[in-house]
């Protein structure tokens, strides 16, 4: 489903988009050994091809909600950006000073919007999908053999 053709005139591996995808699981990979005392100078580097398959989907993907975004003139609204300000303050003891202190900063707020147009992308989707009901066996689940 989310292997759907790039946005026309942007080839999916662009090989910028790709490389920005795949650096950050090549340094992730590291960390598990790192925390073991190795030296993970002294690792040879894991070959960017290894993690190209996952980076051409993510750019693929990322396009494809760009596109949908665009199109669909999908976004974030203002009353969206203070629920989901409103929901992180809730936990403080004086929730509306935290709902302040957030609606002042522009990079909180654009993160918050970001949100609010990813929840909104995601409604749109499952309110236009149309699903068929599958019995699976678990195990089948498990190894995404469905």
């Amino acid at each position: 489903m989310w292997d759907a053709p790039a946005t026309p005139g942007v080839s999916p591996s662009h090989p910028v988009l790709v490389t920005a995808q795949c650096d950050p699981p090549r340094q992730k990979w590291k960390s598990p050994a790192a925390g073991r005392g190795i030296d993970v100078k002294k690792m040879p580097a894991m070959p960017v091809d290894a993690f190209k398959p996952q980076a051409e989907r993510r750019v693929r993907l990322g396009l494809f909600v760009e596109a949908l975004i665009s199109q669909e003139n999908i976004s974030g609204s203002d009353e969206q950006v203070r629920e989901i300000a409103a929901d992180i303050a809730s936990s403080y003891e004086k929730p509306e000073e935290v709902i302040e202190y957030i609606m002042k900063d522009q990079n909180r707020v654009g993160n918050l919007r970001a949100q609010a147009t990813e929840n909104n992308v995601t409604e749109w989707i499952l309110a236009k999908a149309k699903t068929v009901e599958e019995t699976v066996e678990f195990d089948k689940l498990m190894a995404g053999q469905f």
